[in-house]
């Protein structure tokens, strides 16, 4: 099952919760979040939905308020004082993950379809250290897929801290033992120097493949 899946990946200090799209009504928004979807169609809209809702019931098991979650200026949620969060959907899956700011310092989570990538679309996501370890793997088009959801999650991660929006040069992943990841900074985006690195790691359920991403809590992130 996905939450087991989900369990193993993010560990006990993380609390999370799972969604579909289409199946929470849009009576599951609060008044301030449904102008947020104001404008948007009805997809996006049954989305955060879905995003909102998981994020409350997350919000609810770590015993934090299940409050209204705004959007940021780069469409980041807006968590209540003290908490770390993070929303991911595809067409046919939402989660929302949160923990105690005091345990983690920065938590990201991604969701891509577990299917290799377009070739035509690996020197648009890639570096070039990231674009010839492709041509090493056997599966390099579902490398590639990892590549970029490992980014996504990283740029989650770190967004809330440095509100550096980054391009994908900006980051390199380096695959690891097993499941792990390392995304490591190639320039500065206070406060991370270039070298910093975030640690993650991936899990495949449910037809997808899922990063994880975080910074421990207290950690120095020159």
């Amino acid at each position: 099952m996905i939450e087991e899946a989900l369990r193993a990946l993010l560990g006990s200090r993380v609390r999370f919760a799972v969604r579909v799209p289409g199946q929470v009504p849009l009576s599951a928004l609060r008044p301030e979040e449904e102008a947020l979807a104001a404008r948007a169609v009805d997809k996006r809209r049954l989305e955060l939905a879905a995003g909102r809702d998981a994020a409350r019931d997350a919000l609810r098991q770590l015993g934090a308020p299940a409050a209204s979650i705004g959007r940021g200026d780069r469409g980041e949620p807006l968590w209540p004082e003290g908490v770390v969060g993070t929303i991911t959907h595809t067409d046919t899956l939402c989660v929302a993950a949160v923990a105690d700011a005091r345990e983690l310092g920065g938590l990201g989570l991604d969701a891509e379809p577990d299917a290799a990538l377009e070739e035509e679309l690996w020197g648009l996501i890639t570096t070039r250290e990231e674009h010839a370890s492709l041509r090493d793997d056997p599966r390099p088009g579902e490398r590639a897929r990892r590549t970029f959801c490992a980014k996504e999650a990283a740029y989650k991660c770190q967004y809330p801290l440095s509100g550096t929006f980054l391009e994908f040069e900006d980051v390199v992943i380096r695959h690891g033992e097993g499941d792990r990841f390392e995304a490591v900074f190639q320039r500065r985006a206070a406060p991370f120097q270039a070298g910093f690195t975030i640690s993650g790691s991936f899990v495949r359920a449910a037809d997808h493949v899922i990063a994880a991403a975080w910074i421990p809590g207290g950690e120095d992130l020159a």
